[in-house]
C-alpha cells in the first residue's frame, strides 16, 4: 500500500494522476524544473518542489514509501546526487520505481526514431 509517493521531474504529471486514481488517500509530491509543470498539479492535491540538484529537499529521512523515476536518470549527469536523495528519503523496505528510455527499440529503428 502506497502511503507517501514522489516523483522526480514528473512533466505532465501522467504516474502521479493513476496513483490518485488507485491510492487515492496517499499523500503525493512531485519535483521538476519546469513552472508549467508545477503549474499543472494545483489542479490535483499534489505537492510542488522546485527541482535543486546538489541539495538535499527539506522532506525528512525515509519518509516515502514509493518513488518514481520515469526517463529522468539516463538523462543527467547528477545521476549520484538524486540517488543520494532517493534513498535519504526512502524508507526501508519502500519502492523505487524506474522507467528508462529505449530509443534503439526494434520499432524505433525500422521507423527511423532515433
Amino acid at each position: 500500500r502506497i502511503r507517501r509517493a514522489l516523483d522526480i521531474s514528473f512533466g505532465e504529471g501522467h504516474d502521479l494522476t493513476v496513483l490518485c486514481e488507485y491510492f487515492p488517500k496517499a499523500s503525493l509530491s512531485a519535483i521538476d524544473h519546469k513552472d508549467i509543470h508545477l503549474e499543472k498539479l494545483k489542479n490535483f492535491e499534489i505537492a510542488a518542489y522546485r527541482l535543486n540538484i546538489g541539495k538535499e529537499t527539506t522532506i525528512a529521512d525515509g519518509a516515502l514509501d514509493f518513488f518514481i523515476v520515469n526517463r529522468v536518470l539516463e538523462r543527467i549527469k547528477e545521476i549520484f546526487c538524486i540517488n543520494h536523495e532517493v534513498f535519504r528519503i526512502l524508507k526501508p523496505g519502500g519502492l523505487f520505481s524506474i522507467g528508462v528510455t529505449n530509443n534503439l527499440t526494434f520499432r524505433n529503428c525500422i521507423l527511423g526514431n532515433f
